[in-house]
């Protein structure tokens, strides 16, 4: 249900990495879409395991939007 929140075009991004096997812990980057409509960057490491014979998800979403904004200005400063 959350993969409904990835933006369209990350979605493949995050079936890629996101669903790795039990045991790895990939670290990516995708955009989120908001209720209210904004766009939100977010920093993903996710795992799936194994608990009482179901396989499981576990992911960890860090809201990094002001620090891709930052990233982006300074690039654009330094090229100008």
């Amino acid at each position: 249900r959350w993969l409904a929140m990835v933006h369209p075009e990350d979605q493949g991004l995050v079936r890629a990495h996101g669903f790795t096997g039990p045991g790895q812990v990939p670290t990516y980057r995708c955009r989120l879409r908001c209720a209210d409509g904004a766009e939100r960057v977010a920093q993903v490491r996710s795992s799936m395991f194994v608990e009482h014979d179901e396989l499981r998800f576990l992911g960890l979403f860090t809201d990094v939007t002001e620090l891709e904004e930052a990233r982006s200005a300074a690039i654009a400063s330094a090229s100008s």
